[in-house]
């Protein structure tokens, strides 16, 4: 309970940030306790942050970084500070790494954030995807609404 008041309270200073991607979002991400890093997840998609999908992505690809309190996203191999947007140095830093339970909630996540996808073709497999990843109890709902 204690490590998701740490969570929440670090999200809702994070939203006060109008400049971009606070890293004080990230921060628990490179954390090593799983649950506050599932908890972290879940607040950055929270965030609705139109930066999170990318975030997202790349914490799943090894590409994003927490380094001497700032968050830095890899492309092409060109680093991006998140709280700027700015390019920055390569970190020195190795990236996030997402452990197998991480990484079935990134995939949860990252389905999640297309359902809201303009593009019907988009949804129905986002819709897809979460049904094939959730609990027994929301298959159920899903596939109710995927019968839609």
């Amino acid at each position: 309970m204690q490590a998701l008041l740490v969570v929440i309270g670090l999200w809702l200073s994070a939203a006060n940030d109008a400049r971009a991607l606070s890293a004080k979002l990230i921060e628990p991400l490179a954390n090593e306790d799983v649950d506050i890093r599932s908890q972290a997840l879940t607040a950055l998609v929270a965030s609705g942050d139109p930066l999170v999908a990318k975030v997202i992505e790349a914490l799943g690809d090894g590409r994003l970084h927490y380094e001497d309190g700032a968050a830095y996203l890899v492309e092409n191999e060109k680093a991006i500070n998140l709280e700027t947007g700015a390019a920055a140095p390569m970190p020195k830093s190795e990236a996030i790494v997402a452990n197998n339970r991480l990484r079935s909630e990134i995939d949860a996540a990252l389905a999640g954030l297309k359902l809201d996808d303009p593009d019907a073709k988009v949804r129905l497999t986002a819709a897809k995807a979460l049904a094939e990843s959730a609990e027994a109890a929301q298959r159920d709902v899903l596939s109710k609404a995927l019968a839609k």
